[in-house]
């Protein structure tokens, strides 16, 4: 591994009152290319995002990202800074008030989403002097539009904290795969559950956009890169042993996921993995 890396990547937890909103914030700092050419490869992560872009200290772009079902490659520059917001998968839709199956693959105007509210955002996070103040500014965010919209729907008879709309289901889904990092088979899920797999796939699909089945192969590729960059493939016993302990039923199995979801070989990935610097991964 390099000393010096161009690139650095973080994640940071949300806030408690804020966790049922968001899984993880994240901030992906440029201090040069790796080369003239280099793009920077997002791969899926089961989740719709909101994407802001600092430069000359202030919000030049705001976007929002559905889920993706395939990786994007994303044009970078030296001395700016990536960082958003990655709704947890049965809320982003709801959050950002559209159909969950319209936000697949979609790149949507994040000013035209949330409108003034996301004003905010735009004076707060330039200014974060690092990532705990970045994640903070977040948590503000999302308290002040869940409070406004707790009050724009009293006297409803949804309880506090939960969004219209929100399929409990879902949620218990979301946690559990995210919690075994996708092994569960989807019919023992649907059974633990309650429900037949059929019903669970067609509630799954309406609230996040992506089957169970999708979701869960997102997630053990997640936490497989994740255990890959924190402990390194040597120090883990090579592909094979890693493939082994993710759940994969060979290093083939392994190969064939990582190249569908990142369009990169193992070692390519590896390669790739090596010029950023990750000073945190927490999902």
């Amino acid at each position: 591994m390099t000393a010096t890396r161009p690139l650095r990547y973080a994640e940071m937890r949300p806030g408690a009152d804020a966790a049922s909103v968001a899984l993880t914030y994240w901030v992906f700092d440029v201090h040069a290319l790796p080369d003239p050419a280099f793009q920077h490869r997002v791969w899926p992560d089961g989740c719709t995002s909101l994407v802001l872009v600092v430069a000359g200290g202030q919000v030049v772009a705001a976007r929002v990202q559905g889920v993706c079902t395939a990786p994007l490659d994303v044009p970078v520059h030296p001395g700016v800074r990536y960082c958003g917001v990655r709704f947890r998968p049965e809320v982003g839709a709801l959050w950002c008030g559209q159909p969950a199956l319209s936000l697949v693959n979609a790149n949507l105007d994040a000013h035209a989403v949330f409108g003034a509210a996301l004003a905010p955002l735009l004076h707060t996070v330039p200014v974060a002097p690092d990532d705990y103040a970045l994640a903070a500014a977040f948590d503000a965010w999302i308290a002040t539009q869940a409070a406004t919209q707790a009050a724009a729907r009293a006297p409803s008879r949804v309880p506090s904290g939960v969004l219209p709309g929100l399929d409990v289901v879902v949620r218990d889904a979301v946690d559990r795969l995210i919690a075994d990092d996708g092994r569960t088979r989807i019919a023992d899920l649907a059974a633990a559950l309650g429900v037949s797999p059929r019903t669970l796939q067609r509630r799954f699909v309406a609230a996040v956009g992506l089957t169970p089945k999708a979701f869960a192969q997102i997630r053990r590729a997640r936490r497989m890169l994740q255990r890959t960059v924190q402990d390194g493939r040597a120090a883990m016993g090579g592909w094979s042993a890693i493939a082994a302990e993710a759940g994969y039923a060979d290093q083939a199995h392994l190969t064939r996921e990582v190249g569908r979801l990142t369009r990169f070989s193992p070692s390519r990935l590896e390669e790739r993995l090596d010029v950023i610097d990750h000073a945190r991964l927490v999902d």
